[in-house]
């Protein structure tokens, strides 16, 4: 039913990494990706990482396709990686993540904060999907823990779990993170169903960042761009609070998985993904004058950083982006072998909770 998978170890110190304080036993990062889903442990000094190949796409319009195969791929995988029964920390899907500000916060405390957004949100407050799920950007700290349904089966509680912290305000505004709870809610049921234990939730960028903390300069505004399987996700920090997503899909249709022999590869037209990603700079370039003229009092990007798992990532993309943009182009990745696609379930399973 599902391709083989692929069980590798690694070792953290010869990533460069922070390790934080020990989390709970058995974390595990866990990432879906077109039919593809990947697993990555962290248990002392080493990285274990494997995925699975599934038939067909997983999630598809903010909808679980096959949530059978799904739940029966996560158990068989986990198993393979000695984690059964262990905790998850999935990630949000960005397709359907916003990050807006609620505006005159002067006086209020958090609980006040948190009792307009539940109020506000889908009603004065326009969203593009319903069931919204949100958390306020915190200080050192951010997830995805509040909703606006009071729900508390085991699969949705992973998504309640946050300390309160320093709010982050500016201003008179505070910035806030929203998704779509419905399909948290779905992917949780899948974990359960396999085994498991949802623990938390939490937007890809953050988790990306936890990874390279020695490399990311966090005192200067910089945009973050994820590439994964012909979509990018492009966020704005300032400091270590993300302030602006957006999600583009430049050529997903152009991606696909498949297994070659034993391996799991990946294929892409080579001349139709070169000319989607110029116009996906470009889009790019827009952003950061956006920023400069929307979102901020005439600031600059001063560093963009670009990770992923895109086989151009260090020499053709990125002459193709330092050719093209103002800022500052860095590449992120790890030395010592260590696979790029593997790096937003590093940074999940790297989670404090």
């Amino acid at each position: 039913m599902f391709g083989k998978p692929k069980k590798v170890r690694k070792q953290l110190k010869n990533l460069d990494v922070t390790k934080h304080k020990k989390t709970s036993s058995k974390l595990i990062g866990f990432e879906v990706v077109k039919n593809v889903i990947r697993m990555t442990i962290i248990q002392g000094n080493d990285i274990i990482y494997g995925e699975r190949l599934l038939e067909g796409t997983i999630i598809k319009r903010d909808k679980l396709r096959n949530a059978e195969e799904l739940s029966d791929a996560m158990r068989s995988l986990s198993k393979e990686l000695g984690v059964s029964g262990g905790h998850v920390v999935y990630h949000l899907n960005n397709q359907t993540v916003l990050i807006q500000e609620l505006a005159l916060v002067t006086g209020k405390s958090e609980k006040q904060i948190r009792q307009t957004l539940f109020l506000e949100l889908g009603d004065s407050i326009s969203l593009p999907f319903s069931s919204p799920k949100f958390e306020l950007l915190v200080a050192n700290k951010q997830s995805v823990n509040s909703s606006a349904r009071s729900k508390k089966k085991a699969s949705q509680q992973a998504a309640e779990m946050g300390e309160s912290q320093e709010i982050v305000k500016k201003e008179d505004t505070i910035t806030y993170i929203v998704t779509s709870e419905d399909l948290l809610i779905e992917l949780g049921d899948c974990i359960v169903k396999a085994g498991l234990k949802p623990r938390a939730v939490e937007f890809s960028a953050l988790a990306v960042t936890r990874c390279f903390e020695n490399k990311i300069d966090f005192t200067r505004n910089f945009m973050l761009v994820e590439l994964t399987a012909g979509a990018a996700t492009m966020t704005i920090f300032e400091g270590e609070v993300p302030i602006y997503v957006q999600y583009e899909d430049y050529n997903g249709v152009g991606w696909r998985y498949f297994h070659d022999g034993d391996e799991m590869t990946y294929f892409f037209n080579d001349e139709k993904e070169s000319v989607e990603l110029k116009k996906l700079i470009m889009v790019i370039e827009q952003l950061t004058y956006y920023y400069q003229t929307n979102l901020s009092n005439n600031q600059d990007i001063h560093n963009i950083y670009v990770t992923g798992e895109h086989p151009w990532l260090v020499g053709r993309l990125k002459q193709m982006m330092e050719e093209a943009l103002q800022s500052p182009v860095s590449m992120l990745q790890f030395p010592d072998a260590f696979p790029p696609k593997y790096l937003l379930s590093l940074g999940l399973a790297m989670k404090e909770v």
